[in-house]
């Protein structure tokens, strides 16, 4: 069995993801997990579980902000990978918080999260 480092292997996923579609800093946010997770041991989660992410880039959609009132937030996915789906709402609770003192987000309609 052939053993591969982590850095390039985490360069040959981003490289596949970008050739489909995804731009660079989707494919970080997309790859990462899976690496994470293999590194944890989480091998159910972990790279084998890359290539389920094929189907969901297929039906992509731009995700959205259908609700933004104080300090909630409601994204729809608009079925993008869960991954750049969470980092986006992340993004969005942060800022709330800072604004509000805490944050809440809601979000529906994703493809495929792993382990987060």
């Amino acid at each position: 069995m052939k053993t591969i480092a982590t850095a390039e292997l985490k360069a040959k996923m981003i490289t596949a993801m970008t050739v489909r579609g995804l731009s660079p800093q989707e494919a970080e946010v997309v790859a990462t997990p899976f690496i994470e997770a293999e590194l944890r041991g989480k091998r159910t989660h972990g790279i084998n579980k890359f290539f389920v992410i094929d189907d969901g880039l297929h039906n992509r959609g731009e995700p959205r902000v259908i609700r933004d009132k104080f300090n909630h937030v409601h994204v729809d996915g608009n079925k993008e990978l869960g991954f750049i789906c969470a980092d986006m709402a992340m993004d969005k609770a942060i800022t709330k918080a800072n604004e509000y003192g805490s944050g809440v987000v809601s979000l529906t309609n994703s493809f495929y999260f792993s382990v987060l």
